[in-house]
């Protein structure tokens, strides 16, 4: 081990051969001890760790309050509460628990003086565009400039929250598949209830009738509107638990059926 030329003598080893003579008399696999040995010899105590670094400014910040570069950037509207007013600026909190600062004159698109108090109150909760971010961990101070002014809010940050374009989805299937989705729930909204008079008519769907009958004897019935059309009515009945059938008929067979099976 205090040998200058200590590497050189330990490659003269043959670590391999030696390894296998192991394995053959003890069957014991020994080839990563014998380098482990063999680095302690070159390297006594040394730790094959990488050296510890500092964690950066932007780190600092997540740990503190969970903001990343991505979340505190530049453009982005945040959600900010008013702590404090003064002559020409607004102190604020974000959701976070980070403070930031609105000068006069990003408060409104008028030119000319300002006045804070006419435009925001203490305790008021407004949305926000980050102008700058600045850090300055050596003063442990973390500063974010925002603007409160309408035009600006109202264009949104869409751009930055916009999800990155899929290349393996089928936009326009989805498209079709939303659109025949808004017209079924048009249809079931302007789809009028039917109103008839009779102690087993419900205006269920089946899922509505299945629910209903789970808590009923077996054979018990539910009438309902059909999924046809207004000229068909349906009969939901349960066969045993967990176990219903469902019957569908026009409203002309439906009433000579039950002529006999409804009123006996």
């Amino acid at each position: 081990m205090e040998d200058d030329d200590s590497v050189k003598k330990l490659d003269e080893l043959n670590l391999d051969e030696f390894a296998v003579s192991l394995m053959d008399s003890g069957g014991e696999r020994k080839r990563h001890t014998l380098n482990l040995i063999r680095s302690e010899l070159i390297r006594p105590f040394g730790d094959n760790r990488r050296p510890l670094e500092g964690p950066t400014d932007w780190e600092v910040v997540t740990m503190l309050s969970g903001e990343t570069e991505r979340t505190l950037r530049d453009g982005l509207i945040v959600s900010a509460f008013v702590l404090w007013l003064r002559q020409a600026t607004v102190g604020v909190r974000l959701d976070s628990g980070l403070e930031g600062v609105i000068q006069a004159p990003y408060l409104t698109d008028d030119k000319g003086a300002v006045r804070v108090d006419n435009f925001v109150k203490k305790g008021q909760t407004l949305a926000a565009v980050i102008v700058a971010v600045g850090l300055d961990l050596v003063h442990d101070s973390i500063i974010v400039e925002l603007s409160a002014r309408p035009s600006i809010v109202q264009e949104g940050d869409s751009q930055f929250r916009r999800v990155k374009h899929d290349e393996c989805w089928n936009y326009s299937r989805c498209e079709r598949d939303r659109e025949l989705q808004e017209r079924k729930k048009r249809a079931e909204v302007d789809r009028s209830r039917r109103v008839i008079k009779h102690p087993n008519f419900h205006n269920f769907n089946s899922e509505q009738a299945e629910a209903y009958l789970d808590r009923q004897e077996r054979g018990d019935a539910v009438i309902r509107p059909s999924s046809k059309g207004m000229n068909h009515l349906a009969v939901t009945w349960k066969v045993d638990d967990k176990l219903f059938q469902h019957i569908g008929k026009s409203y002309r067979a439906f009433c000579l059926s039950s002529v006999f099976y409804f009123f006996p």
